[in-house]
């Protein structure tokens, strides 16, 4: 393996422990929701700050690859690396805000579990499952 497809790998790397990473905030932020769990909610406002700064390194990383004047496909890698991560820093942010709205509304009822768990989850198999079917497919 070269040192630049070394680089591509932790690249994609990178991006996919950023995606588990937006995953486990999603899955907390509800948690804390439902279960009315301040500490939680708390502990995803603290950890959005990990999910922004790998947003930070992978684009740092991508623009280094660019200027390695690679291949088409491996332009289209890293194009679509930067955009995933931008989009995945978006969803722990959408977790955060989740997780400061139920610890605005602790003093009401939680909602049905069954009802929350029909919208939640096809969204959090999709935070992983997409990079890593994307990063699997024939280029």
């Amino acid at each position: 393996m070269t040192h630049f497809e070394q680089e591509l790998a932790d690249l994609k790397d990178k991006l996919l422990t950023m995606a588990s990473l937006a995953e486990s905030a999603v899955n907390k932020a509800i948690q804390a929701l439902m279960e009315r769990d301040d500490d939680l909610a708390s502990a995803v406002k603290e950890e959005d700050s990990a999910i922004d700064r790998l947003e930070m390194e992978l684009d740092g990383m991508a623009i280094d690859l660019l200027a390695k004047a690679p291949l088409a496909s491996d332009l289209r890698l890293i194009t679509v690396v930067m955009k995933i991560s931008h989009d995945l820093e978006r969803v722990g942010d959408e977790a955060t805000t989740i997780a400061r709205r139920s610890l605005a509304i602790r003093k009401r009822p939680a909602p049905s579990s069954r009802a929350t768990r029909r919208w939640t989850g096809p969204t959090n198999n999709c935070i992983t499952n997409c990079p890593i079917t994307w990063f699997n497919s024939p280029p």
